[in-house]
Order: structure tokens, then C-alpha cells, then sequence
């Protein structure tokens, strides 16, 4: 190769070396400049909403994928990101990305909203609720927490946080009225499965008045009506629906039944004849108001109607056995209950075991109910071998063996009594009635101390008791146990203030104490409330040496009266126990 070819090829080499140099510090310079503005965070947020709105949702979480470790700072990436998973259900993946976005701006209550919903739809409900509830305390009128909370503790069958959160909705400036209507929907069906009909009833009429003419409201309304015994409102509420469906033959029984609970017998007596004029004869339905017409005679004293009604039908009808209890019912009305008796026997023949048991205790407490109506009259005998019959009925009936210890009392056979009334505690012993009335007799007997731990039981059970209250404090006197007898009668004055015999009594116990002023002034208040009390006027006459009443002496300021000593023996405490 010749100089002048050599020094050609070596500037031709020379030529391609800075082209190549050119090319890769130059151009491609120039596009690394171009890539790296691509990728700012602008263009990145750009591209990827542009993949998410066309639903791409696969593409956007591997495209930001990439990018986010150059931004891992950046809010709005991660939150395109959050809502791409979100759009997928992938929960878990928008719970990670979600805790670096609070981590990052941790008053970010728009993330930690989504978090929250993140948890309640991945199924983390114990999570959910502890975020909605750190953003209720923070923003206390976010209706979104307040719903998702009402809607959690109602599906975990929580109900009184499931209350609290569904009252904050009503109360919440932003909800709207569909949410207000869910809100009263689900409070009206939780206060009912709580049984707290009056609540329940209150925001029912709150969707009634929303939507005056929806049926299944009206129904869920008399239903709670019902529960609350208001038949007044049943009845309203059923004369509106009869007025929208006048042929409605059930809401028309359903007028008939709430005339009949509010003992407007003559104008349920109208409805029920109506009724039976669209009845077949024969029919159950027709059956069942023959026999509704009889109680309704019963219930109006009209006893023979009842009974002339309901014989005719058992003979044509000898199957139906609530004829036969309708009947029973109408002899004890007119005071047969021999008969009475006799037909629940009867029927007792053909019952199953569990009504039976029913039927036997209800025989049972009507021959009890007999045998008192026979002592009432006198005849003791009779009396008591109806009591002694109701107990082969039913040998466990607490009732009949405390009304058994009563008619004992009432002979002053007091060691029978006390039998029976220890029978009856054993059987019921939070009866608080036994327990007075064996403290009665255990009195009787001289047991004062016996009688006074009855007395304990009865307001063990029933603090507020008066007659026990008076009897303690009659025990406590007649023991010498003054001082806690006095407290107890003012106790008892408390409540009954204006009682002249406990105003008596705790005289007596002044008088007895030696604290005669106090006595004057409390026989005076006796005599003040009741000026023919023999005792308080006899009492407080021994004491001052005159009669009271004759000399026509002021009962309001016993700080006047000269006080008499006399040697007269002090009376004993008047004992005012009946059983």
C-alpha cells in the first residue's frame, strides 16, 4: 500500500471514530435527555391514568411498579396504584400501599377512608372498626365511617353499637334522605329483635310520616302496637288500611279483636255478627266467632246468653274443645264452678301431655279461687276440702298452699298456717307475700324473732315494702329495741307521711322510749289526719290530763303544750298486719 492510500484510510478511520463519538455523546446524550423527561413523575402519573381509565388495570399495577421505587414518595402514584388494586379486589396489595401512603402523609383521611374499606371488604372487620372509629374521632361527622360502622356492628349482631352509630346517621348534616330511611328501617328492626317495642314504634312513625301510605309499614307499626298492648293505635291503624281495602275481611276481624281488647263489647259484638254473615256455616271461621259472640256476652255480664249460645253449639259441634273452655268461663261468671270444674275435667281426657300440664294448674287455681269464694261465705269446711282438691290438680301450686295458710290465719290455727306458708316460700322463694304473712303469724305465735327475719326476706326482695317496713318497726318496739324501732317508722313516714296509724304507732314508740314530747307531737299528727282515732286521742289524753279534742286544743304546735307525766301504764303497739 502505497503513502497516499495509507493516509486515506487512516482519515477515513479517523472520520468513523468521531462519528461514533458524536453519535454516543451527542445522540444519544439527547435521548437520554428526552427518556429522562418521559419518565418524570408528571408523565408517569399521566401514562398510568391513561391505562387506568381504559380499564387496564394489569398494565397500570406492572407500569407503576416500576416507577414507584424512583417515587416512593409520590402520593398520587401510589394512590392510582391503590385504586387499580382496588378495581381488582387485590385488598391485600392496597392495605400495603395504603399503610406507606399514611406513612407518608398521616392526615390523609381520603387514604385512610379507602384503608378502612380496604379492611371491611378483605374481610379484617375488627381492623375496619378500629380505623373508622380513629377517623370519627377525628372528623366526627364522616357519614361514610358512620355508615360502614352502623352496617359492621349490625352484620357482628352488635346491636347496641349498631343503635349508636344508626342515631348518628339521622343526626349527621350530610346524610342524605336515603340514608336517613336506612337508618330508621334498620333502628325500627333492631329495637323489635330487642323487644323494645316503644323505641322501635318511634322511628316507625318517622317512616310512616315519610311514606304515609305504604302498607308493610303499617303493618310492622300495629304489630309493635300490639306487642305494647296499645290497642287504641291497632285500632287506628286498622280502620286506615280498611278504608284503602274495604273487602278486606281480615283487617275487618282485626277491628273486631281491637274493640274486643278495648271492652267495647257492644260495638265488637256488631262487627263480629257482620262477620258471620260472610261465613259458611259450619266453617272453622264461623265456629270461632259463634265462639268470640259468647265471650263477648260473657265479658258483658249477659252470662246466660253466653251459656244458652255455647250449648246449642257444642251439641252441633261436641268436637270443638274451645267451646267447652268458653262455656267453663261463662259458669264461673255467673258463679257455677261446679260446673265449671267439671267441663275442664272433661276436656282433660282428650289433651296431650304438655296441655294437660297447662290445663291441670289452670283446674287447679280455679278450685282454689272456689274454695276462697266458700270461705268468704263461711263455710270453712267446704273451703277447705276444695283446697285440699285443687292440690290433687297441681300438688306444687305455691298459690294454693299460701292461700291454704291464710284461711289457717284467719281460724288462729297458726301452727297449720305456718306449714303452709313455708310451703309456698319452698316452692317460690322470691315470693315476698308468703314471707309477710308467716312474719304475721310467726308475730302471733310470739316468734318476734323469727317473725322479724320474715320480715327481712320481704324487703330482701321488695325494698320499698310498707307493710313489711311496718311490721319490722312493730317488732323492733315490741322487742325494746326502741331507738332502731323509731328510725324504722320514720322511714316508713317517708313514704306514707300522711298514714294517721303509723304516725299512731310511732307515737307509741316515742312513749315508750321516754321521749314524751315527741309522742304528743306525733299522736297530735294522727289525730290531725284522722280526729276519730280512738287510741291516738285516748293516748295523747293520758298524757296531758284532759281531753284534747273537747277542750278544742291546736293539733299543729305540740311545742305549747304543757306536758302532764301521768302514772299510767304506756298501751301496746297497735299491730295494723292483715295478711
Amino acid at each position: 500500500m502505497g503513502t497516499a492510500h495509507l493516509l486515506t484510510f487512516l482519515l477515513v478511520l479517523f472520520v468513523i471514530l468521531v462519528a461514533r463519538i458524536y453519535f454516543l455523546f451527542i445522540v444519544s446524550g439527547f435521548d437520554e435527555r428526552k427518556k429522562e423527561q418521559e419518565d418524570t413523575e408528571e408523565a408517569i402519573i399521566a401514562s398510568a391514568v391513561k391505562l387506568f381509565k381504559a380499564g387496564k388495570h394489569d398494565a397500570v399495577q406492572k407500569y407503576l411498579k416500576r416507577h414507584i421505587p424512583r417515587y416512593y414518595k409520590s402520593v398520587p402514584l401510589r394512590s392510582i396504584l391503590v385504586n387499580s388494586y382496588f378495581k381488582n379486589e387485590k385488598y391485600n396489595m392496597a392495605i400495603a400501599h395504603l399503610a406507606a401512603i399514611l406513612e407518608i402523609d398521616p392526615y390523609n383521611y381520603s387514604a385512610k377512608g379507602m384503608l378502612a374499606d380496604c379492611y371491611k371488604l378483605n374481610g379484617q372487620v375488627r381492623k375496619a372498626i378500629e380505623t373508622y372509629e380513629e377517623i370519627l374521632e377525628e372528623e366526627p361527622n364522616e357519614l361514610q365511617a358512620v355508615l360502614s360502622l352502623a352496617e359492621l356492628f349490625r352484620l357482628l349482631k352488635n346491636k347496641p353499637n349498631s343503635l349508636k352509630y344508626l342515631k348518628m346517621v339521622l343526626d349527621n348534616p350530610k346524610s342524605t334522605n336515603e340514608d336517613i330511611e336506612n337508618a330508621l328501617v334498620y333502628l325500627a328492626r333492631i329495637n323489635t329483635e330487642l323487644a323494645d317495642f316503644e323505641e322501635a314504634i318511634k322511628y316507625l312513625d318517622r317512616l310512616q310520616e315519610l311514606y304515609p301510605e305504604d302498607f308493610s309499614i303499617m303493618t310492622q307499626r300495629v304489630n309493635a302496637f300490639a306487642k305494647t298492648k296499645n290497642w287504641a293505635k291497632c285500632l287506628e291503624i286498622y280502620e286506615r288500611i280498611l278504608i284503602k281495602n274495604p273487602n278486606d275481611l281480615d283487617t275487618y276481624e282485626k277491628i273486631g279483636q281491637m274493640k274486643f281488647n278495648l271492652q267495647n263489647w257492644d260495638e265488637a259484638l256488631e262487627f263480629y255478627q257482620k262477620l258471620l254473615e260472610t261465613d259458611e256455616i259450619g266453617s272453622k271461621n264461623y265456629i270461632l266467632h259463634k265462639n268470640r259472640i259468647a265471650e263477648i256476652y260473657i265479658n258483658n255480664g249477659k252470662n246466660e246468653q253466653a251459656i244458652e249460645l255455647l250449648t246449642e253449639l257444642i251439641k252441633e259441634y261436641p268436637a270443638e274443645d274451645m267451646l267447652a273452655f268458653t262455656l267453663a268461663q261463662a259458669y264461673l261468671g255467673d258463679g257455677d264452678y261446679e260446673r265449671a270444674v267439671a267441663l275442664y275435667t272433661n276436656l282433660m281426657e282428650d289433651l296431650p301431655q304438655d296441655q294437660l300440664f297447662i290445663v291441670r294448674k289452670h283446674i287447679s287455681n280455679l278450685v282454689g279461687n272456689w274454695a276462697e269464694d266458700l270461705f268468704a261465705k263461711g263455710s270453712y269446711n267446704l273451703a277447705f276440702d276444695k283446697f285440699f282438691l285443687a292440690l290433687k290438680y297441681d300438688e306444687d301450686n305455691p298459690d294454693i298452699y299460701y292461700k291454704l295458710g291464710a284461711c289457717n290465719y284467719y281460724v288462729k290455727s297458726f301452727a297449720d298456717a305456718v306449714s303452709h306458708f313455708k310451703r309456698a316460700i319452698a316452692l317460690n322463694p322470691e315470693d315476698a307475700r308468703s314471707y309477710l304473712a308467716l312474719g304475721y303469724v310467726l308475730d302471733e305465735l310470739g316468734d318476734l324473732k323469727n317473725a322479724d327475719a320474715a320480715f327481712s326476706d320481704v324487703l330482701r326482695i321488695d325494698p320499698l315494702n310498707v307493710k313489711a317496713k311496718t311490721a319490722h318497726a312493730i317488732t323492733l318496739a315490741k322487742q325494746y329495741n326502741l331507738e332502731t324501732s323509731i328510725e324504722a317508722f320514720q322511714d316508713v313516714l317517708l313514704q306514707i307521711p300522711a298514714d294517721p296509724d303509723i304516725n299512731y304507732n310511732t307515737a307509741l314508740a316515742y312513749e315508750m322510749y321516754g321521749d314524751i314530747e315527741n309522742a304528743i307531737k306525733y299522736y297530735k299528727k294522727a289525730l290531725k289526719l284522722n280526729v276519730n282515732h280512738i287510741e291516738a286521742r285516748h293516748n295523747v289524753s293520758l298524757i296531758l290530763g284532759y281531753d284534747i279534742i273537747e277542750r278544742g286544743e291546736s293539733l299543729d304546735d305540740p311545742d305549747e303544750i304543757a306536758i302532764q307525766q301521768t302514772e299510767e301504764e304506756i298501751p301496746e303497739i297497735i299491730d295494723m298486719q292483715t295478711i
